[in-house]
């Protein structure tokens, strides 16, 4: 949503493909960028009074999206987690995949936080399964991947955040990108990945990723000094911090004492909280045991501003640190080995989870193959698309009521065996594959379902209002008459017959097949090559 200032664009115009009103959450968005959590609520309910008798539902979505980070950021989770799950809801049934598995990350801290760790980390395996195999530069993309990202490294889970990170990064580049800030979210989880195994006491692990953490920052920060008029403050607060982790004390101090004023003019406290407790380390180093305890308790404070356990955990190891270095060697033993043990039982703890999550995973791929078989089960052969054992399985659920309109489309092709008899079976099969490929294409991604219940004869299943239906049926019934038939044989013309009845409307849920069959034998005896309902 980042894409473009909505100010000056004309409404109702259609802006893109993102909705014919999506300027109203622009607007609802840019509010939530300034802080003004309450008013960017008050505004939402306004617009998505509106928005909903316009039946824009990508719009919809959107101030949904909105709505549940500013609930958020107010600190009401319980009631975040609700609008997002419907927001969930919405985008499984317009079948935006990227969409949905970018709405699954987003709610996973909630979720843990609330303590319902077992549907987060089933969220955040199934955003990951199906972001994973998609290869796109789309900016809906990146920023679903950079939300699974940031999921994964604020409940710990760093080793799926990493790939995340890694899988989209060349596509972004070496410049920072706002709309995706992914060089952003795979430097502060390399620093506070680091940070962590230096505490449970592996060294190695941690300055490997300290040294890239540094890399990808000073890129960055480079990049942006040279394209920008005046200095910037991104990611200064941690490489500040890398750079005294790793021993360049000078450096890390000057750095931290030009940028912590600035940070704390401009309320960027979590920064401001890295570039004191990278000045602190600094300090100490040079010997100032008080200067370095007065900017750890600086960063300490900034923590009540917001802040994670870990980045809390961080500041309390630190000034654990300091006050080991002021007692005698066997109490500063002992009190750094207590520091560390609890590290330890925090680090047991993420292990658990990325055990947890590992089963997730496992559990989704296994449901993911068994769709799979069934899925061949459930194909015809010879055109692609579902077999009458398909057919028969949805008929048996899509008669029953729902709140949702839906139509069955019954096609039949006109004069199909005189086609065989004259042409040859081979043809008549070509012929049942391009008719297939029509129906295919005239439907609508994964929310129709096109099936073949026998020789020449296919029913769809629309999830859609009459309109709509009539809409589809006739596109598809076009495509087939002005396709160019004589490329396949010679003077060959095919034309398809459709009936179509709805669910509901008066019509008994076992008699949904035979008003619509009825229909189609209208449309023959009425010449053929039409639809009718």
């Amino acid at each position: 949503m980042e894409r473009m200032d909505p100010g000056r664009a004309p409404l109702p115009v259609p802006l893109s493909s993102d909705g014919p009103f999506t300027a109203f959450a622009f607007r609802v968005h840019k509010m939530i960028v300034k802080g003004e959590f309450r008013r960017a609520i008050e505004a939402a309910d306004h617009y998505e009074a509106l928005i909903r008798l316009t039946g824009d539902e990508i719009t919809l979505g959107y101030l949904q999206q909105c709505r549940m980070f500013a609930l958020m950021w107010m600190g009401r989770d319980r009631e975040a987690v609700t609008v997002g799950q419907e927001l969930l809801r919405l985008r499984e049934r317009l079948g935006n995949r990227v969409a949905e598995a970018k709405t699954r990350a987003d709610l996973v801290e909630m979720q843990f936080r609330l303590g319902r760790l077992d549907e987060g980390l089933e969220g955040l395996a199934r955003a990951s399964a199906t972001l994973t195999p998609i290869d796109s530069n789309d900016l809906r993309y990146l920023a679903a991947v950079n939300s699974l990202a940031n999921a994964a490294h604020g409940v710990e889970l760093y080793e799926l955040g990493e790939q995340a990170c890694r899988r989209v990064m060349h596509r972004v580049g070496t410049r920072m990108n706002f709309a995706c800030p992914i060089h952003e979210t795979y430097v502060m989880l390399l620093l506070e990945w680091g940070l962590r195994l230096e505490q449970i006491g592996r060294p190695d692990e941690a300055r490997a990723r300290l040294r890239r953490c540094r890399a990808i920052a000073i890129e960055i920060i480079t990049d942006l000094e040279r394209r920008e008029s005046t200095p910037t403050l991104v990611m200064k607060g941690a490489y500040a911090l890398t750079l005294a982790k790793l021993g360049e004390f000078t450096a890390a101090l000057a750095l931290a004492q030009e940028i912590i004023g600035p940070l704390r003019e401009e309320q960027q406290y979590m920064d401001a909280r890295l570039a004191h407790l990278a000045a602190g380390l600094a300090i100490h180093a040079a010997g100032d045991v008080e200067g370095a305890h007065r900017e750890l308790l600086a960063a300490q404070q900034l923590c009540e501003y917001g802040s994670t356990r870990m980045e809390r955990v961080q500041v309390q190891y630190e000034l654990a640190r300091l006050a080991a270095a002021q007692v005698a060697p066997a109490h500063a033993r002992d009190l750094i080995n207590a520091v560390r043990e609890q590290a330890r039982c925090l680090w047991e703890l993420r292990l658990e989870r990325v055990a947890m999550l590992r089963q997730a995973t496992e559990r989704i791929d296994f449901e993911k193959e068994r769709r799979r078989t069934d899925a061949e089960l459930l194909r015809d052969e010879l055109t692609d698309v579902g077999n009458r054992r398909l057919f028969e399985r949805l008929m048996a659920t899509f008669r029953e009521s729902c709140d949702e309109p839906r139509y069955l489309l019954l096609i039949d092709v006109d004069e199909f065996k005189p086609i065989n008899d004259t042409y040859s079976h081979a043809v008549g099969d070509q012929v049942l594959v391009e008719i297939a490929t029509a129906l295919r294409t005239g439907c609508r991604g994964d929310r129709d379902v096109v099936t073949r219940f026998g020789g020449d004869e296919f029913a769809v299943f629309l999830y859609a209002d009459r309109a709509s239906a009539l809409d589809i049926g006739e596109r598809i019934r076009q495509a087939v008459s002005n396709r160019d038939w004589d490329a396949l044989a010679p003077g060959l013309k095919v034309t398809i017959s459709m009936g179509m009845a709805a669910v509901g409307g008066g019509v008994p849920a076992d008699g949904l097949f035979a008003a619509a069959d009825e229909n189609l034998y209208r449309a023959k005896r009425q010449g053929r090559d039409q639809v009718v309902s």
